[in-house]
Order: structure tokens, then C-alpha cells, then sequence
């Protein structure tokens, strides 16, 4: 079959023709020896992922940024829906598993879907007919669909899964969670985007492989030597070797080519691989992108991109790309899942964490002042009620129409005319002296505190920081006190006779619940958390002298208070991770019960002097900075200001941070590392743990 025939029955997916017989040489096209097709990417074969950049980027991209909006479990009160975290189901998709979290758990699910278009949870119980207790998600294209009457789908049985080990059990459908994407050959699995990429990832491994080949070879060449004789053999050995001298010493720049009689020197325009090197990779890349969904800023191709449409690119991917996953996964766990914990519960995506997806209040500011100003179509107030939901003007100012001042007479809400005509000047008096007017150009200037405001800033920081790691520390210590009881009491119920040995323990047994002492702990941390948040942020708009009060439900607010009580699960599983290995180590040693519960004792109490201090110092850093940005913010400031005590104790690059002043919105740079300020959760532990540097803020004014 010639090779245009295959390539016309491989498109339109003939299925008499055998995967074996759908191969054909895309190297045939671009001059290098065959390449299969069948040898590269199969459509039902994701490793696309691991051998082609622009789908590793793109499937990447997609999977992290559907992971970095929340899962949040509403109950229904009469016509509302409000958060509920104190069902089974909350507890569920936040715990997950011993070793994913909720974020890893949207990750992997949104890269399935994106790169093989089905993805699966497979649901674990303690038991046949008891609630899901964990999640876990299958390796999709091992998974296959078992035709047949479910449970609650009448098509489909159940779903085997083909392990590695040989195995291939078949899960129960209620047991797996089934997302997938539109399918036009099929209502029992999605299709893979890699299907309609298969050709283009191809072509790209046989031009990757093309480009190796051209340059191993040396290159094509850049001149021809041409002779209208015929050479003899003897002549054209002599040649060979006059130009592979030639080429062995062409690093020498400017060095002359000597010709013999008849022979001439051709330089070509254009060299010939051109198309392989620059704008077939170039087609197949974007051709990626648009098939995923991904437009190329959002995986770093800024070709074409500014710092405007760039922003606009980020705003149209999450608003349609990652939607798109957002309300499959939704859909999905809604129909299969949410049913198993009771009625009147929904899961969806909190997506006002998303930056790019909150209002643009600078486009929303410009068409205020054109709604409001020129031909008015609104009132001041009712652009502030409708653009921005905030309270009206209490005087006359945002009940006005504000019209142009020099053509058009203005009315207030009163029904009043205010004159546009400006005021009569008096004659000047003949004998008073001509006067001189002196008109000063103004310009904007940052202005920072002064030396003494800001030394005096960074003390009130760092006592209330001292002040509220305590707190903190109380409530960790007191966490451990919670959890060592509930282990004494396991090691209780199976301890036996005074001193007796443990025969062969399950520590899983022996230690605390970690879902349960993470809920503990949350529950415990939370209202602590909150205050500080609310305390600090007060303070930041205090010290800009604005009459505010600091806003905790903003969605920036919001954000971090979850994502503090998110981490206690990290807080939780390092608990429980070191008083496991000591107990694991007294077991291996023979040890009695006695001996292992002093093992318990001495954890406790190292937990309740270093961990939680760490935790403490760790949490109140970061909560505190944060809350003071957000309150800068709110107050007004335009800049903030790196604020860092040079002492013995300080870290040098802290050191050199400051006085360091950027915008508000601004990022700092500490050693290479883009951050909000100190205690952001973007720098490492290294520069989090026991930092005390903190942020001034930094005003603009008119001089």
C-alpha cells in the first residue's frame, strides 16, 4: 500500500487496517531514514507526556492550575448553599489518602483527563457497604470498563484494572469515580486529545530525530563546488581531500579557499533545513497548544505576547480552559459520589482564590469614569453600588449626574442647578500693582517612613509576633497532650499484665488517628489563626492612619486562613511520622509496653518544647506578614518597604533586604526567589523558620 493511501486510511481511523499495518515514514517527507509512525505515540498510549515538551507543558499547566482552586462541601438551607466542613465528605476529600492531599488528588485527576481523557478515583471502605474512607486515583489507561448493569449505571458493571502484577480485579461502579471528556465514538470512555496530536507528536519525534542526524553529519552544507568537466577518480580523491582540509581547519576565520581550474563556488540563500529546524517545530508546537487548550504564554512562548495580552491569555485559560475542568470534575463527583454521604449536599471549586479570575478593578475604575462622567449614564453611587457592590456617597457628590464643566449645567440629586459658568472676576483696582503668578509642576513621589517610624514598626512587629507564637504554642502543646492520651488509651485497651511484652503490635494500632488529629488540630488552630489574621491586618491600616476597619472576608484573607489550616495536615503527619519510627525501633528491640509508652511520653513532651515552637514561630511569621500586606493594601499604600534587624542573628541575605522598596503588588527578590515578603509560604523553610523581618509601608504623594 503506497505510503499517501496509509496515510489517508490511518486518518479516517479505518478499522479494518491493523495498528501494525497503520504505520508509515513521516522521515520519508523531510529526507532521513524511515521513522514509523507506530513506533512513536499510539493514541492509547499516554507516554506523550514523557517524550514530547509542549505536552508535558501544557498538561502540566492544566493540572496545576485546576488543582489551585479548593474542593468545598455545601449543605442546603432552604434556597442557600453554605459551607459545611463538618460532614464525612469534607473529611474525605480533605484527607484522601496516608500520602496525597487534596491538591495531588486534582492534579493527577486534571492531567489524566487532559492527557488520556478519562481519569479515576477508585473509593476505599473499611468495609462492604460503609462510606468511602480514602481515595485513590487508578493509572487511567490501565483501567477498562466491564460492560454490564451497575449499580447506579445500567451500562457499565464495573471497571478492571490491569496491574502491573499480572492482576486485573474488577471494582464494583459505585467503588470508582469515572471523569472523562466527550467521546463522538463512544458514551462509555472519553478521548484522549493525544488521538487527534498522535500525527503532529510524531512528526515532531521524527523532526527532533532529523535535526540530531543533520547536525551529527555536520550539517548541510554551506557551498557547492560545481566543474563543467568531468573529473577523474584520481582528481576528485584529490578534491575530497583539499576540502576535507579545508573543513578540518575552518575554525580559522578569514582564511582564503584556493580553487583549481575549472572549479567554482556556489553559496546557497537559503539553507535547506530551514523548515525542519524553525517552522515545522514551530507549527507542531502551536498546534499543541491549541488542541490542549493552552495559550502559549501560559507555557512560556512569548512570541507574541506583551505584558497585556499576556495577562489577558492567563484570564481567558482559566476562564474557559480550566472551567472546563473545573465543572467535569464537579459534575462528576456530584452524580458519583456525593450521593454516598446523604441528600441535600453539593461539592464545587471555590474559585475566588484564583487571581485571575477576580475583577479587573483598573477597567472597571475606566468605565466608571465613563458611565459617570462626559454623558452620564450613571450616578456616582450607582457605579459604586453596580461596578464595585460598595455603600453610596452619604452627600450630594454621589447623587450628581457630572456632566463636562464648561458646556453642560450640572444637577444634583435635589433637583438644584449648579452653574457651569465660572464666577465674575472683579476689576482690578487701578492703582493696585500687576500680580505675579507662579505656577509649580507637582510630581509623584514614594515616600517611606521615617527612620524612627520604622524601627518602632519592626519592634511592635516582633513583640506581638513573640505574643502570639505563645499562643500558638499553647494550642500545638496542648494538641499533643490530646493525642498522647488517645495512644495511652490504645496502649491500654491491649497491654495486658504490668511489663508484659507486645506480641507482634500493629503500630497503626498504637497510634493516634491522623485524620482525626488533624481535624483536632484544625479545629483547634482555626479561631487562633483568624484573630491574629484580624489583629495584624488592624494594626498595617493603623499605622497608614486610615479609618478602616480590616476586611477578613476578603477572598485574599480567606485564602490564607485556609491555606493555614490546610497545612496543619503537614504539622499532623510529621507528629506522627517520629513518634512511628520511635515505636517501630522499641518493637524491632523487644521492648515491653512500659518501655514503648516512656517512647510515647518522651515524644510528647519533646513535641510540646521544639515542634510546636517551630510550628508557632513558623505560622505566626507568615499569618502576621501576610495580614500586614493585605492591611497595607487596604489602607492605601502604593509600595512596601523590606524591614530587617542587622545583628549577629540575621541572615545575610535578609540583611541585604533591608530597605529594599518595591510596588505593592510588587514582587521581592530574595536570592532568586520571587516573594510577596517575609514569611511568604514561596520561600523555603530556610528563610521562614524564626525570621523576624517584616514589611513598611510606602505611600505616593504629590510634591
Amino acid at each position: 500500500m503506497g505510503m499517501f493511501k496509509r496515510l489517508r486510511r490511518w486518518l479516517s481511523g479505518d478499522p479494518t487496517e491493523t495498528r501494525a499495518a497503520q504505520t508509515f515514514s513521516v522521515g520519508q517527507w523531510i529526507g532521513v531514514s524511515p521513522y514509523e509512525i507506530g513506533q512513536g505515540v499510539d493514541a492509547g498510549d499516554p507516554k506523550a507526556y514523557t517524550i514530547n515538551a509542549w505536552v508535558y507543558a501544557c498538561v502540566n499547566a492544566i493540572a496545576q492550575a485546576t488543582a489551585s482552586a479548593p474542593l468545598v462541601v455545601e449543605k442546603q438551607r432552604g434556597d442557600e448553599w453554605v459551607p459545611d466542613e463538618k460532614t464525612p465528605l469534607y473529611a474525605l476529600l480533605d484527607y484522601v489518602n496516608t500520602q496525597d492531599d487534596q491538591y495531588v488528588l486534582i492534579e493527577q485527576t486534571a492531567a489524566w483527563l487532559a492527557l488520556y481523557g478519562n481519569s479515576y478515583w477508585h473509593l476505599l471502605r473499611g468495609s462492604a457497604g460503609a462510606r468511602p474512607g480514602a481515595i485513590q486515583v487508578l493509572q487511567a489507561n490501565l483501567v477498562e470498563p466491564v460492560p454490564g448493569k451497575g449499580t447506579r449505571n445500567p451500562m457499565i458493571g464495573g471497571y478492571k484494572y490491569a496491574t502491573g502484577t499480572g492482576e486485573a480485579p474488577v471494582f464494583p461502579d459505585i467503588d470508582v469515580v469515572h471523569f472523562k471528556r466527550f467521546n463522538p465514538f463512544s458514551t462509555a470512555v472519553g478521548q484522549a486529545p493525544i488521538r487527534v496530536l498522535e500525527l503532529a507528536i510524531n512528526t515532531a519525534l521524527s523532526v527532533d530525530k532529523y535535526n540530531r542526524a543533520f547536525y551529527k553529519g555536520g550539517g548541510v552544507p554551506s557551498a557547492i563546488l560545481t566543474t563543467e568537466q568531468d573529473l577523474s577518480e584520481e582528481q576528485k580523491k584529490r578534491y575530497d581531500a583539499f576540502w576535507d582540509e579545508w573543513v578540518a581547519q575552518g575554525q580559522i576565520r578569514n582564511r582564503p579557499l584556493k580553487l583549481g581550474k575549472g572549479l567554482k563556488l556556489d553559496v546557497p540563500g537559503v539553507s535547506p533545513d530551514t523548515v525542519t529546524v524553525t517552522e515545522l517545530p514551530k507549527q507542531l508546537r502551536e498546534t499543541i497548544c491549541a488542541v490542549l487548550e493552552v495559550p502559549p504564554a501560559i507555557v512560556g512562548i512569548f512570541e507574541y505576547a506583551n505584558y497585556a495580552n499576556a495577562g489577558m491569555q492567563e484570564r481567558h485559560f482559566y476562564s474557559r480552559t480550566v472551567a472546563q475542568y473545573w465543572r467535569r470534575i464537579e459534575t462528576a463527583l456530584n452524580e458519583q459520589l456525593v450521593w454516598q454521604f446523604g441528600k441535600g449536599l453539593r461539592v464545587r471549586f471555590d474559585r475566588n482564590s484564583v487571581a485571575a479570575l477576580q475583577p479587573n478593578y483598573a477597567e472597571m475604575a475606566t468605565a466608571a469614569a465613563t458611565l459617570t462622567g462626559g454623558s452620564p449614564v450613571l450616578t456616582v453611587n450607582e457605579a459604586r453600588e453596580r461596578l464595585f457592590g460598595l455603600k453610596p456617597l452619604a452627600d450630594a457628590w454621589g447623587e450628581t449626574r457630572w456632566g463636562p464643566f464648561s458646556t453642560v449645567p450640572l444637577v444634583t440629586a435635589t433637583g438644584d442647578m449648579l452653574s457651569s459658568a465660572p464666577a465674575p472676576t472683579p476689576a482690578p483696582a487701578e492703582d493696585a500693582a500687576p500680580k505675579t503668578v507662579t505656577v509649580t509642576a507637582r510630581r509623584k513621589e514614594m515616600r517611606r517612613l521615617s527612620a524612627e517610624a520604622r524601627t518602632a514598626l519592626w519592634k511592635s512587629f516582633n513583640a506581638n509576633r513573640d505574643s502570639e507564637t505563645k499562643q500558638i504554642k499553647r494550642v500545638v502543646a496542648s494538641w499533643y497532650e490530646t493525642v498522647t492520651e488517645e495512644m495511652l488509651g490504645n496502649f491500654s485497651s491491649g497491654k495486658g499484665s504490668l511489663g508484659s511484652r507486645v506480641k507482634a503490635p500493629n503500630i497503626d494500632v498504637l497510634v493516634f488517628d491522623r485524620r482525626g488529629g488533624t481535624a483536632a488540630l484544625r479545629e483547634m488552630i482555626e479561631p487562633v489563626l483568624q484573630s491574629i489574621l484580624e489583629a495584624a491586618g488592624q494594626e498595617a491600616i493603623a499605622t497608614l492612619g486610615a479609618d478602616l476597619r480590616f476586611d477578613v472576608q476578603s477572598p485574599q484573607a480567606l485564602a490564607l486562613l485556609a491555606d493555614r489550616v490546610q497545612e496543619m495536615k503537614t504539622v499532623v503527619a510529621t507528629a506522627q511520622d517520629a513518634v512511628r519510627a520511635s515505636l517501630a525501633e522499641g518493637i524491632a528491640n523487644g521492648e515491653t509496653v512500659d518501655q514503648l509508652t516512656d517512647r510515647v511520653m518522651q515524644w510528647s513532651a519533646s513535641g510540646k518544647l521544639h515542634h510546636a515552637e517551630n510550628v508557632a514561630r513558623t505560622e505566626s511569621g507568615i499569618v502576621m506578614n501576610t495580614a500586614a500586606l493585605q492591611g497595607y493594601k487596604q489602607g492605601g499604600a502604593t509600595g512596601k518597604e523590606w524591614l530587617s534587624i542587622v545583628d549577629d542573628r540575621s541572615r545575610q541575605s535578609h540583611a541585604d533586604m533591608d530597605g529594599v522598596v518595591v510596588g505593592i503588588d510588587a514582587s521581592f527578590d530574595l536570592d532568586g526567589v520571587s516573594c510577596d515578603g517575609p514569611g511568604d509560604p514561596a520561600l523555603g523553610p530556610e528563610d521562614v523558620c524564626n525570621c523576624r523581618c517584616t514589611i513598611a509601608p510606602v505611600i505616593e504623594v504629590m510634591r
